[in-house]
């Protein structure tokens, strides 16, 4: 009779040991890494249009937020995707009292469409906001050049992208802020900045 080499608790160990490798190998190639995405940059002064009540004007911002690659988009095609609930955090001073504020906003919807061949990629983002009990729904975008984003996943730019005032609006309106603001919505040109996604 031949020896048999394992016994039956070998054969069980290694089997246990193998499909920990396997589980191990399976997260390992599933982990996506996050891209971080980042604008800076200052509003250009006078507001395009709109009073601008908080007076960002000539105002320097910035803007962070980060998204894993394997994050699904809420709704998509084939050159547009939307992705929700993005938690992002906002830096800007205000004219108004001059001071600098940081807030943490969650429930933001960003969106990346791919241009035409040859056309410009579009970045935009709706962050819905809320300033001493009144709602403020923020809009911001970007125009990028032709080839910065592949596809509307979420994935790195080729390279960072400058915003100039005729490249990138951001626009605030509050229906519900008391007279003589009710309803009003303010548009300001971005005078100058960058708009980065990077991966981690």
């Amino acid at each position: 009779m031949k020896k048999q080499w394992f016994t039956k608790a070998g054969l069980r160990s290694i089997a246990i040991a193998s499909a920990a490798l396997c589980c191990f190998a399976a997260v390992g190639a599933g982990a996506e890494p996050n891209v971080n995405y980042a604008a800076t940059g200052t509003f250009a002064t006078p507001a395009v249009s709109g009073l601008d009540t908080f007076k960002l004007a000539g105002q320097p911002f910035t803007l962070t937020f980060a998204v894993n690659e394997a994050t699904k988009p809420t709704r998509h095609s084939e050159t547009m995707a939307e992705y929700s609930n993005i938690t992002v955090v906002l830096t800007v001073k205000a004219g108004v009292t001059g001071g600098t504020y940081t807030y943490t906003v969650l429930g933001v919807n960003v969106f990346l469409v791919v241009g035409a061949p040859g056309k410009p990629d579009w970045f935009f983002l709706q962050i819905p906001f809320t300033f001493g009990g009144a709602p403020i729904v923020i809009t911001a975008k970007a125009k990028m050049p032709a080839g910065t984003i592949a596809t509307p996943a979420i994935q790195p730019f080729t390279a960072p992208v400058t915003i100039t005032p005729r490249d990138g609006v951001a626009t605030y309106a509050c229906p519900a802020c008391p007279p003589p603001y009710t309803g009003n919505s303010t548009t300001l040109a971005i005078a100058g900045g960058t708009l980065s996604a990077t991966e981690q």
